[in-house]
């Protein structure tokens, strides 16, 4: 297939709905991935958090974690668009795509995800003006207590931890190393430049993993085939095509929904598994007074996705 520029600049389109240790630990990826430039791109890279709030107090502590990102990074251009309002996904993105410019190539991201550099690089180079668009199937992480207690009681040893066997010995100890990091730890909030050595290191090696690919595993997580949110579309294709339905309510349809669009507007859609793009885990509630039937119905499937893999259920079913 034909490919779009290398050099392409980038602007993520980031929705939030509020501060706290998610928007920490987005920050923190994207200082060591763009911000630090420990790991040089080929191209600019711009951050937009599109904030939707109702309560100022949102707003303000939103611009501190944003203007602490640009005082530790000084290079780093990253923004806040604020709308006043209950949170939309698709009204967020919307707001922030028509406000960019035609030639941009954006990236419709989520707080939740942690990406590499390696896939900037695809999103620029999958992604063609006026011919197609790329929508990356993340890697999304099942919850990690979970695994842990399959591994605690004998459920799960690390030598089924099979997409990992044909590494080496010093790689599969470096994986379950960062694994159980991030089982007991958590993933890190912190910005690279506020850390301890030993903090940087341990930071280091959670970014390498991820950049490399090294916990792509059945049994830490799964592809979501299912999901179209993450985007990287150009601006001008994005306006033609009409964009998002902003009569969507509550959580989830409007990827579906302007894919649908951008296909019947004649861009093709190019689609891959991108080990570069990672879900983190973490805890999902389905609320039925908020949300259609079918919406209700997408959350719980999705929701059962994230608890473990079929192989760890069934050992925990017949452990019973």
């Amino acid at each position: 297939y034909e490919t779009g520029s290398s050099g392409t600049a980038i602007t993520l389109l980031l929705p939030l709905s509020e501060p706290g240790e998610k928007l920490d630990t987005f920050l923190a990826m994207y200082a060591t991935t763009v911000a630090s430039q420990r790991r040089p791109l080929a191209r600019s890279i711009r951050l937009v958090v599109v904030l939707m709030f109702v309560e100022d107090h949102v707003h303000r502590d939103v611009k501190t974690a944003i203007e602490t990102l640009r005082i530790a990074f000084p290079a780093v251009d990253a923004t806040v668009m604020a709308i006043r309002g209950n949170f939309s996904r698709a009204k967020a993105l919307h707001r922030a795509a028509t406000a960019q410019p035609p030639q941009d190539l954006l990236f419709f991201c989520d707080v939740d995800m942690t990406l590499s550099s390696a896939f900037l690089q695809r999103c620029a180079t999958n992604t063609i003006p006026q011919q197609q668009v790329y929508a990356p199937i993340p890697f999304s992480m099942f919850d990690p207590q979970f695994v842990r207690e399959g591994i605690d009681k004998g459920l799960l040893s690390r030598d089924t931890f099979k997409s990992v066997s044909n590494m080496s010995r010093t790689s599969r100890s470096e994986v379950f190393t960062t694994i159980d990091d991030l089982i007991e730890n958590g993933w890190p909030t912190a910005l690279p430049s506020s850390l301890n050595s030993a903090g940087l290191m341990r930071f280091d090696r959670i970014q390498s993993a991820v950049d490399q690919g090294l916990l792509i595993n059945g049994n830490v997580g799964h592809w979501k085939h299912h999901s179209y949110g993450m985007l990287c579309i150009y601006q001008q294709d994005y306006i033609r095509t009409g964009g998002f339905d902003l009569s969507i309510r509550g959580w989830g349809g409007e990827d579906v929904r302007v894919v649908n669009r951008l296909i019947r507007g004649g861009l093709a859609l190019f689609r891959a598994p991108d080990p570069g793009l990672m879900h983190r885990w973490h805890p999902k509630i389905c609320r039925p007074e908020e949300l259609s039937k079918h919406q209700l119905h997408m959350c719980r499937g999705s929701l059962a996705e994230t608890i473990a893999s079929q192989e760890l259920l069934t050992l925990v079913h017949t452990s019973l």
